[in-house]
């Protein structure tokens, strides 16, 4: 397993949030769940996902959805198919929404029905 490194958001400007702190450490541990949840509270902060952080928080994304945790799956089929911070690819995006619906996401069967219809809702995230 590859070490994550992760910046903290400051809750104070001299600490991490303790939120961040514990998503952190269960992240370093190679949790998907965590390295998921991490990626969205990062993510949120357009400061933070700006610059040389943004491929820290990449890292986090495929590592989740490498170790199997079904939301970072379709997430990542999602920027594959949306080019969105990272090149438009198709075939990336239907091999990552079938592998999360095979894990049984909600949406995923829906929009790789749609990419294989050839409709562009999934390119627009409107499906």
């Amino acid at each position: 397993m590859q070490t994550v490194y992760v910046w903290s958001i400051e809750d104070d400007g001299s600490r991490p949030s303790a939120l961040v702190r514990q998503l952190s450490d269960r992240a370093a541990l190679g949790q998907a769940d965590a390295q998921y949840a991490l990626y969205i509270v990062l993510g949120e902060d357009e400061e933070y996902a700006a610059g040389d952080k943004a491929a820290a928080l990449e890292g986090l994304l495929r590592h989740s959805a490498q170790g199997g945790y079904c939301p970072a799956k379709f997430s990542l089929g999602e920027r594959y198919a949306q080019g969105k911070k990272t090149v438009r690819d198709e075939g990336q995006a239907r091999d990552w929404f079938r592998q999360a619906a095979l894990c049984g996401h909600p949406v995923a069967h829906q929009a790789l029905e749609e990419m294989e219809a050839g409709n562009q809702a999934v390119a627009t995230g409107k499906y």
